[in-house]
């Protein structure tokens, strides 16, 4: 982000997602230059770990290195920052948390909470320091802690609201930036993709994102795949027609993912798909 500021960027699109943190974005703050700090105003410990210790958190360091640019934040996850719907809770155990302990769920909630509430603090602050102004048309909240998207990357979401940013959908920016729109009215068939499609894809995922629009202009859709739950009923019930998984015959993951393997499996998908999409039409 700084290296995109030096380099004279006004607006910084960011994807959030697979970040493999729970940190509620304090480290990315600390590396813009934020004030994260403990009782005795050391820099916390990097990590979900270092939130149990933070006391206060200062903003504007931060703000004034970005320079006012503006940040959009690219982000199909719609999860607060805490709570039962929140970034620990559904994400923790993808990155190692146990989701069997409950009351250790709780107490790593509550410093989430905890930190929540001080970034609350840190942007009334630098609001009335003239350094954070609400780009227009954006909606304003009360708290991060329960704004949908907050939760998305470890809490990367609600770190970046409280730096101004504004969070889309990352979908539907992505293809209104292509002219998905304006592509799709002349195309017979939409064809796109997912590594493993299951209930989460219903829930905003690129490949329903893609649906929706074609789905607009009447067009069918085929999805590809890399792996697929057992029940997909959500999935197709968004607007996704046909799901074909990749593999063109049982293999292990190492092959299915040389480049030379991958290739023939996808065209063998590929003509699959079309030859459905044939049938659909006699």
């Amino acid at each position: 982000m700084l290296r995109a500021v030096r380099a004279g960027a006004k607006t910084i699109y960011i994807g959030l997602g697979g970040s493999a943190t729970n940190d509620g974005g304090a480290g990315m703050l600390q590396a813009l230059g934020a004030r994260v700090v403990d009782d005795q105003g050391c820099d916390v410990a990097p990590g979900l770990a270092g939130l149990e210790q933070v006391a206060s958190i200062d903003l504007a360091p931060a703000l004034r290195a970005l320079n006012s640019a503006r940040i959009v934040v690219l982000s199909d996850v719609e999860n607060p920052l805490v709570g039962r719907r929140g970034a620990l809770a559904v994400f923790g155990g993808q990155k190692g948390l146990p989701t069997d302990d409950v009351e250790a769920l709780g107490r790593y909630d509550s410093w989430m909470v905890g930190y929540g509430r001080l970034l609350d603090a840190a942007i009334t602050g630098v609001r009335a320091q003239g350094l954070l102004r609400v780009p227009e048309g954006v909606r304003t909240f009360g708290s991060v802690l329960g704004v949908p998207g907050a939760g998305a990357a470890g809490g990367l979401g609600a770190a970046l609201l409280a730096l101004g940013a504004e969070l889309r959908s990352g979908v539907e920016t992505v293809l209104d930036l292509i002219g998905f729109d304006v592509r799709v009215r002349d195309v017979d068939l939409v064809i796109t993709g997912e590594g493993n499609m299951d209930e989460q894809s219903a829930a905003g995922k690129a490949p329903v994102g893609v649906a929706r629009r074609a789905n607009r202009y009447g067009k069918p859709v085929v999805a590809v795949v890399g792996g697929r739950a057992d029940n997909l009923d959500a999935v197709y019930g968004q607007g996704i027609d046909l799901v074909l998984p990749v593999c063109r015959r049982p293999m292990p993951l190492d092959q299915a993912l040389d480049p030379q393997e991958a290739t023939t499996n996808l065209i063998c998908a590929g003509e699959a798909a079309v030859r459905s999409f044939d049938l659909g039409r006699i």
